[in-house]
């Protein structure tokens, strides 16, 4: 983004470059419409003024900052939490919430012990209702997809402003109070079923009682749940009761269906409280915080009139902002935002945003792009200062490209630019496309058969390859990543094939598919771990079919299991390696399991069992990451935004425009009778299917439809906008009838109809423009313009001379000592803090030493010599002697803090408590300080007799703190 901002200044100060000339009369536009000067400044002036920013931002390079959003969050958290002294300001910052919600839920499914009896019984009821309802028997997959709930944005806004009820009680209460079988219409429907099921006077009435008396006992389907008769059968002669249960049945079916779909996931609103303390315990335990959350927690501190304090006190004064893919912003997100926005204004800044409501895809992500269009109706500050600036000019694609999508969108309503038929003063449309670009190329093609449309692709690549273009040119585009890995699979037999000599050369790289499991030798290193740390008949049975020449039953007896982790996987890629050929592409794969095993190791020790359990979950799916070649490229349509190709390729361009079913929405808790709010639970989780239509909840799922269908219309005008010179697109033809359009191949079909779609023998094409003929470029603006404009090749030439001073060196300690001595005392630390006594420091060496906190032999002695140097002291040795009651690194609270001393021995004959805290560098006073506030918090604790002590483990010294003074 530098670098582009960089060469717009560069070209207007030079006036050279493909739209110099357009960027000048942009920004004159910009002035003119923001009233920024009275006199418009000469075309000079103005080029004068764009060398000057120019250089003054190569000046001052490192204060133009350019990050993500939540980058800028966890900034000014950070800021934040030095200034209140709390630990979200020293906290990693922890990515993977997958692996730390596994973890959560494997502690709340080892089941709590007697004193959480509440959490007990609610985990033995959900495990009881899936298996009743012979739902999913994954338990700990359906409680981590609980948490999902809990940590998506949408929630954790909710849950922000207290609108989400945890409480098992009212939970209970809320269902019991809402049940469809206490309402007044189902109630009367029972009465007349009862009064009139064992005399129906027609046959075919007993049908709809025998769905009447299911739907009442609830062992229904929704869609049947209190169905009436036909509409035939309502037209012949029934008792005046009955027709008045017709009536009854479709009240009745509306309190059914909300109350289904209220209570469908009730369990899990119940347990979703008890995960997130169990998660929280984890970030406690190893001080991180998650980048979910970062929003939350910041919303949660930055109340009215905060902004200016924050952003002040954190370090981030900044003057002007621009905020780029604005459309992509979510609701949490710009809850933080617009103070700190407005803010800036009001002091006289200024506030650039850019965005395209039409590209906003990431709703998936809480991105909402009614944010973005409604700034100009905006009822705050922000529509004193809006002005807007809507860009027409298209720089990256190719006449017909461009007409193909103004026309195709227009048509369905987006209205992407102005309607070319009535744009007068430009008829030929060249107020959207720049000078020289009057070529380009659209191919639509319906294929029916999947397998057919890749292969037809992946031969006009060939042909496209044979024309001169480079694989780099080339961009293939797919929804999903199950799509990618389904084009992949045919590449390979395609290439098997001998027929694609140059697309077998290019090759085919893709960071989304590209994964460590694909690798075969990867699969061999784990199986053979598998084998030898747990004897798993699988991986044994599959090294004995891949690798057949390895001794495996040998190498279990001579590899030890407990080795730690990374030394294990050196040791069995070392022995797979010796027995296999290796190809790059290997080594790229198998630097990559060693890079999460790294990773892995760092956060979580050493344990190979655990890296194992990990790596079945989760890590086996990790990208490699693709290296930088001229290969085609393949990914989804989400990655691509932003990017662009000379030739975009859409291989399965037949994405469902709706598709609500299974999607799990916060909704407004509604009371079955009436539809309106309960009251006793604000917002709670309903899942979504065509039924719900029919629910209270009719027009949260109508709202979910219409917002699904314009995700999927953003979706397809990201993708065809992603093309530069020639577009290819494939639809499927299965949809005998496109006017339906229930996908975005019937949408182009249906306005490619009277367009000159042409049969042919494969289905139906439409071509717009010719293939284009390769452009050689010369070099290009950044590396032609920019770099002269840097460079030092006829720079003087200075003679430099070397003077040695006169001043005596001196010696200090270095930075990689410092650290790895600061690394020691941690180690230390943390063996300390798991012993209870002395007896038991062999244990909590080996234990860290297979954890991999201690690395090596010379390490491991260095630690036990700092340890021993504790029992040449005989007040150490009577602390750790297990006659003491022990606090270890309890949390205290106190007045709103938290303290946590690292040893507190406590004798309640004497009412006597000893402080123990341990330092592993020099003497400072604020070590002192720190003991007596903690001695002070045991005096009002109750302990008459308190004591406090630091050691200082270098020295091996005992130092005794006085309240009065150290």
């Amino acid at each position: 983004m530098k670098e582009r901002i960089l060469l717009f200044l560069d070209n207007i100060a030079r006036n050279t470059g493909a739209d110099a000339a357009g960027a000048l009369e942009t920004v004159k536009k910009y002035i003119v419409e923001r009233g920024l000067v009275k006199t418009m400044p000469s075309d000079d002036e103005l080029r004068r003024r764009a060398e000057d920013c120019y250089k003054r931002m190569l000046e001052d390079y490192d204060n133009i900052h350019i990050s993500t959003i939540d980058t800028f969050l966890m900034q000014l958290l950070g800021g934040l939490g030095q200034m209140l002294d709390d630990n979200s300001a020293t906290a990693a910052v922890e990515l993977d919430i997958d692996a730390l919600i596994a973890d959560a839920v494997d502690r709340l499914m080892t089941f709590p012990d007697e004193a959480q009896k509440g959490l007990r019984a609610r985990i033995e009821a959900y495990v009881n209702e899936q298996l009743d309802s012979e739902k999913n028997w994954d338990i700990r997959g359906q409680l981590r997809a609980i948490a999902a709930k809990l940590y998506s944005e949408a929630a954790q806004q909710l849950d922000a402003e207290g609108k989400i009820v945890f409480d098992p009680e009212r939970i209970r209460s809320f269902k019991q109070r809402n049940d469809y079988r206490k309402m007044k219409c189902v109630i009367e429907a029972t009465r007349i079923y009862n009064d009139w099921k064992d005399r129906l006077p027609e046959s075919w009435m007993e049908k709809w009682f025998e769905r009447i008396d299911k739907s009442i006992k609830g062992e229904i389907k929704a869609d049947d749940a209190f169905r009436g008769p036909t509409e035939k059968q309502l037209n012949k002669p029934m008792p005046d009761e009955l027709r008045q249960l017709v009536d009854l049945c479709v009240e009745s079916k509306r309190a059914y269906l909300t109350y289904k779909f209220s209570s469908e996931l009730l369990n899990d609103l119940s347990l979703m409280s008890d995960i997130r303390e169990s998660i929280h315990a984890i970030m406690a335990e190893q001080n991180i915080i998650l980048l979910a959350q970062t929003a939350q927690v910041l919303h949660a501190a930055l109340k009215q009139g905060d902004a200016d304090f924050i952003l002040e006190k954190a370090g981030i004064r900044y003057r002007h902002i621009m905020l780029d893919e604005f459309q992509d912003t979510s609701v949490l997100q710009w809850s933080n935002f617009r103070p700190l926005l407005e803010e800036i204004l009001a002091g006289g800044g200024s506030v650039f945003i850019v965005g395209d409501v039409k590209q906003s895809i990431y709703r998936w992500r809480n991105g909402d792009w009614r944010i973005m269009a409604n700034l100009k109706n905006d009822q705050g500050q922000l529509a004193n200062f809006y002005n807007e600036l809507p860009l027409s000019r298209n720089f990256r694609s190719e006449k017909e490209i461009m007409h193909f999508n103004l026309d195709l969108f227009n048509r369905l309503g987006m209205q992407v630019y102005l309607d070319d038929e009535k744009d007068t003063e430009h008829p030929d449309l060249s107020r959207y496309y720049r000078s020289g670009h009057e070529g380009g190329y659209v191919r639509v093609r319906a294929i029916e058969d999947k397998e057919a449309c890749v292969a037809d692709m992946f031969l006009t690549i060939e042909q496209r390859l044979a024309a001169g273009y480079k694989g780099s040119d080339m961009l293939i585009l797919a929804r999903t990543h199950a799509e990618i890995e389904s084009i992949i699979g045919i590449y390979r037999s395609l290439i098997d094939s001998g027929n694609y000599p140059l697309l077998e050369q290019v090759g085919l790289v893709s960071c989304d598919s590209f994964k460590l499991d694909s690798s075969p030798l990867v699969c061999r290193v784990i199986d053979l771990i598998k084998y030898i740390t747990k004897g798993d008949a699988v991986s044994e049975y599959a090294l004995r079919i891949a690798v057949p020449n390895l001794d495996i039953a040998t190498l279990r007896n001579t590899l030890p299991p407990s080795m730690p982790l990374i030394e294990m996987i050196e040791e069995v890629a070392k022995i797979i390696l010796s027995a296999e050929t290796v190809t790059p592409d290997d080594s790229a794969y198998l630097s990559g399991l060693m890079d999460e095993a790294l990773n892995y190791t760092i956060r979580y020790g050493a344990d190979v069992e655990a890296f194992l359990e990990a790596w079945d979950e989760n890590i086996h799916k990790q990208p490699v990451a693709a290296p930088i070649c001229d290969s085609v490229k393949i990914m989804t349509i989400h990655v691509a935004k932003g990017l662009e190709a000379k030739q975009v390729y859409i291989p399965f361009c037949n994405w469902k425009m709706e598709n609500a079913s299974k999607t799990t929405i916060w909704c407004r808790a509604k009371q079955t009778a009436d539809g309106k709010p309960d009251g006793e639970l604000e917002y709670i989780p309903v899942v979504l299917q065509q039924s719900v239509s029919d629910s209270a909840y009719a027009d949260e799922y109508a709202l979910e439809c219409e917002m699904q269908q314009i995700d999927n219309i953003n979706t397809l005008y990201v993708a065809l906008t992603r093309a530069g010179e020639e577009l290819y697109v494939y639809v499927d033809t299965k949809e005998a009838d496109w006017s339906k359009a229930e996908t975005a191949g019937a949408l182009i079909m249906n306005v490619l109809q009277d367009k000159g779609l042409t049969q042919k023998d494969f289905g139906y094409e439409y071509e717009a423009g010719a293939p284009m003929p390769l452009k050689e470029k010369g070099n290009s603006a950044v590396g032609g313009k920019m770099i002269d404009r840097c460079s030092f090749n006829d720079a003087e030439k200075i003679e430099a001379e070397w003077h040695i001073g006169e001043r005596t060196p001196e010696f200090r300690q270095s930075t990689e000592s410092l650290n790895y001595m600061l690394a020691l005392g941690s180690v230390c630390h943390g063996i300390l803090e798991q012993m209870k006594t002395r007896d038991d420091e062999a244990r909590a060496l080996r234990q860290a030493r297979l954890d991999g906190r201690i690395t090596d032999d010379d390490q491991l002695k260095l630690v036990t010599e700092l340890i021993d140097r504790a029992w040449t002291n005989d007040s150490m040795c009577d602390w750790f002697s297990g006659r003491w009651e022990l606090l270890r690194e309890v949390a205290f609270l106190d007045r709103g803090r938290e303290f946590r001393p690292d040893r507190v021995m406590i004798d309640r004959k004497s009412n006597r408590a000893i402080v123990l805290d341990y330092k592993f560098g020099e003497h400072e006073n604020s070590y002192a300080k720190q003991v007596k506030q903690y001695m002070s918090l045991l005096r009002r604790r109750g302990f008459s007799n308190v004591e406090g002590w630091i050691w200082y483990a270098q020295e091996g010294e005992l130092v005794e703190v006085k309240e009065g003074g150290a």
